[in-house]
């Protein structure tokens, strides 16, 4: 289409320099068979730390991902389980994450699963809401 002028320079598409430059190894076709490559699962040792805390304490929290700064409570206990791994001074992976849990405490950091809310309370939160949205429809 560029070749033929249908297409003009500034309207090409922003693909097209890449795809020229580094083509494919084999032609997109529609009708080429499906590869069988074996997908492998990628498991990072920290990963069953991270089950394991959010197991344990749930969500406990945000995170704001709007700063690359700021770690989010369970990388920062990852890093702190890591660390107490590193010292040996443990004989099982039960111990070590009890450590951190106390590291992290001693640290002002709680990480105990907010209670929830009494029944009673959010039973009158739902009344109140739905008064609230009868007041609205009349």
């Amino acid at each position: 289409m560029l070749r033929s002028g249908v297409l003009k320079e500034v309207d090409k598409p922003l693909w097209y320099d890449v795809y020229e430059a580094f083509p494919p190894k084999y032609e997109p076709r529609a009708d080429r068979p499906v590869p069988k490559n074996e997908i492998k699962a990628i498991l990072y040792p920290e990963d069953k730390i991270r089950a394991k805390f959010y197991k344990t304490f749930g969500s406990v929290g945000m995170v704001d991902l709007s700063s690359g700064r700021t770690k989010s409570l369970c990388q920062r206990f990852v890093e702190k389980y890591i660390e107490l791994e590193e010292t040996k001074k443990f004989a099982s992976d039960e111990q070590i994450f009890d450590a951190a849990v106390e590291e992290m405490n001693n640290h002002g950091i709680s990480l105990a699963k907010p209670s929830p809310p009494p029944l009673p309370k959010i039973l009158e939160k739902i009344e109140q809401i739905g008064r609230a949205s009868c007041r609205e429809r009349v």
